[in-house]
């Protein structure tokens, strides 16, 4: 993951390998479910694979930067700049929801049955 659009897996967090991932975009953050892995970053990006060493880019409703990338529940949900939400059952088609905020989603994580996103600032 970094600035160059590569993809670094490893068996034990050693030795790694570095895949092209199709995109000159910096990618940020990388799940798996469902048998696939889901890649996001900025201007929008988000590149699925399989396996982990071939990258496919995804097109999608945004040009908004993603930040983080979650599975649960049976579905990828990718959050963002400007209050980006997107989600997807199978990380190839992905659809815009509302979030109701015009702020950073910086994290998303599905915990509990629930999904949870993190915005900079805390809201009681």
């Amino acid at each position: 993951m970094g600035k160059t659009g590569k993809v670094g897996l490893s068996p034990d967090g050693e030795a790694w390998t570095f895949h092209e991932s199709g995109t000159a975009a910096w990618l940020k953050h990388v799940t798996i479910g469902g048998g696939t892995y889901a890649a996001v970053g900025t201007r929008g990006t988000i590149v699925t694979s399989t396996n982990g060493s071939k990258w496919t880019e995804r097109n999608t409703p945004t040009t908004n930067g993603l930040e983080s990338v979650a599975f649960g529940n049976g579905q990828f949900v990718a959050v963002g700049f400007k209050g980006t939400i997107l989600y997807s059952g199978n990380g190839q088609r992905w659809i815009s929801a509302k979030s109701g905020t015009d702020e950073w989603l910086n994290d998303v994580t599905f915990g509990g049955g629930c999904l949870w996103r993190l915005v900079p600032t805390a809201h009681c």
